[in-house]
């Protein structure tokens, strides 16, 4: 309640107008994102000039000329490993805490009767899986999930009619570590 002497009067103050000033806007910090953890990435770079994955084991694959070059046989770069025996296996270095696996494949003509067998180790050999039906134009296989105490894949060809183009082997990381 306001009381008013008759003899005083109230004015109205005039509104305040804000007077702009010029603020800085904070630079925002950048957060690295992080980064895509393998444990493995082996796209079998100059494995035709001769060049191994240290660790890596080929049984009847090993040869400079056990390799396909051409574009289209092979995945994110030349060269990729031919498989064209029913005693080829590819076996990887050790690793540890891995997440999935993804590879990349590409039969070479009709693939009826061919399969590939794709093993983990922990321990023992197991099973990941048996693909069939192998496809004949370039695919990436996977993601794969994998024991997270698996320290070795092992991947084995059963050559029914046909060759099999093998390249881009990727272990993903169980963890993400997180970036400093």
């Amino acid at each position: 309640m306001l009381f008013r002497s008759p003899t005083s009067s109230v004015t109205p103050t005039p509104s305040a107008t804000p007077t702009p000033t010029s603020s800085v806007t904070p630079t925002p910090s950048v957060t690295p994102t992080p980064g895509f953890c393998t444990r493995v990435d082996e796209w079998f770079d100059d494995f035709e000039s001769g060049t191994r994955p240290d660790g890596w084991t080929f049984t009847d694959c090993n040869a400079d000329s056990d390799t396909y070059t051409t574009a289209g046989d092979y995945g994110r770069g030349l060269p990729s490993v031919m498989l064209n025996g029913s005693t080829d296996e590819i076996e990887t270095s050790e690793f540890g805490t891995p997440e999935w696996l993804k590879f990349w494949v590409k039969g070479q003509g009709d693939m009826g009767g061919s399969s590939l067998l794709v093993e983990e180790y922990y321990g023992d050999w197991t099973t990941v899986t048996t693909v069939t039906g192998l496809p004949v134009t370039g695919t990436i296989l996977g993601p794969l999930t994998l024991d997270s105490h698996t320290t070795a894949l092992k991947f084995s060809y059963t050559k029914g009619m046909s060759n099999l183009a093998f390249d881009d082997v990727m272990v993903k990381c169980l963890f993400t570590p997180t970036p400093t």
